[in-house]
């Protein structure tokens, strides 16, 4: 059948991580740095400016580190749920899943590990952590998601980021000089890259979607194609 690559794009796609998941890991980043931003600078000290050695003070502190992560938890179980009332579950191979787990595991380490640490440390005009976030996407272009070319323009988009403060002593001195806290370039950094897959994930999810809707229509258009007996149709015609 002509619509097979469709079908296994597909399955391919929602299997490994579906965008949605994608899109919510994006706008955790994303929203944390500028919710840590705006509470280390100005919401943290209206609260507890003049307590701030007290418990209450604390207690404040600790609950924008927890609550932020709370919000991500209970959004991303809904992302998972919604998948699974309108999809099913499809699992991955085994191969398929370790090649997913190393991925995010050296991504993870590389980005706060290596780009984030060199860049505050030299205070690079290149931000490392960029490329390195640019880099990422490439790599799971490659290994997962040929079919979605925006991949490749959002790791162009973070290359073009990468350098903006090399061209812009403004930028520069937002990033470095203005606040020198090593948090202040980490939450920066986390709202441009968050960002990017927040719109990334946005998209992976519209491009199923559009994949899917053709699928459907074709099989429901080609009845014939479909044996009854598999129960197939039946299961097409009621998503």
């Amino acid at each position: 059948m002509h619509y097979t690559h469709d079908i296994r794009s597909l399955v391919n796609q929602y299997a490994v991580v579906p965008g949605l998941v994608i899109a919510t890991i994006g706008g955790y980043a994303a929203f944390t740095g500028a919710f840590n931003m705006l509470w280390d600078k100005w919401l943290y000290w209206v609260l507890f400016g003049s307590i701030r050695h007290s418990w209450l003070a604390n207690l404040g502190a600790l609950g924008s580190l927890i609550l932020p992560y709370l919000l991500y938890l209970v959004v991303l179980y809904a992302v998972i749920r919604y998948y699974k009332r309108h999809f099913g579950q499809v699992k991955p191979p085994v191969a398929q899943q370790l090649k997913l787990t190393l991925e995010l595991v050296v991504a993870f380490v590389s980005y706060f590990f290596i780009g984030q640490l060199l860049d505050i440390r030299l205070h690079s005009a290149v931000s490392i952590t960029l490329l390195i976030f640019a880099l990422f996407l490439l790599i799971h272009w490659w290994m997962f998601a040929r079919i979605q070319m925006h991949y490749l323009l959002f790791a162009a988009l973070a290359v073009a980021l990468s350098v903006v403060p090399l061209f812009s002593s403004a930028v520069y001195f937002w990033l470095y000089i203005k606040y020198t806290s090593p948090d202040w370039y980490g939450f920066n950094i986390a709202i441009c890259s968050g960002l990017l897959l927040l719109l990334a994930g946005l998209l992976d999810h519209w491009q199923m979607m559009r994949m899917f809707a053709r699928v459907r229509s074709h099989v429901l258009t080609n009845s014939s194609d479909v044996p009854d007996s598999t129960g197939t149709k039946a299961e097409i015609e009621g998503l």
